[in-house]
């Protein structure tokens, strides 16, 4: 048997012994992420290649995140325009009349 193998093993059977023991302190979270983590059911890769506006498929790590930079500015930035100006602000009328509409708890309905 291979020495990594044998390694993998014993990490595995650790790893194991780990889920174990959480599970009989009643750290079922903990337990519940090794499991996952041993599984590999666990989706935190990132995407390694992304579709810029124009369609162009952006490969290196800087040019993404400059993608990404850039995405997130523009979903963010206010589009008032000069014949609606102020229409993406929430008035407090809206607000208020918001409030008003909501459902009250029955101890405090009179």
């Amino acid at each position: 048997m291979k020495k990594s193998t044998r390694d993998k093993r014993v990490w595995i059977q650790k790893q194991c012994t780990n889920v174990e023991q959480n599970h009989t302190d009643g750290k079922e979270r903990e337990a519940y992420k090794l499991v996952k983590e041993l599984t590999g059911s666990i989706k935190g890769v990132a995407a390694k290649v992304v579709k810029d506006a124009q369609g162009t498929l952006l490969t290196k790590q800087d040019d993404i995140l400059k993608c990404w930079t850039d995405y997130v500015k523009n979903l963010y930035s206010r589009h008032d325009t000069e014949d609606n100006p102020g229409d993406s602000m929430i008035l407090r009328e809206e607000v208020e009349q918001a409030i008003k509409k909501l459902k009250r708890p029955k101890k405090f309905r009179h």
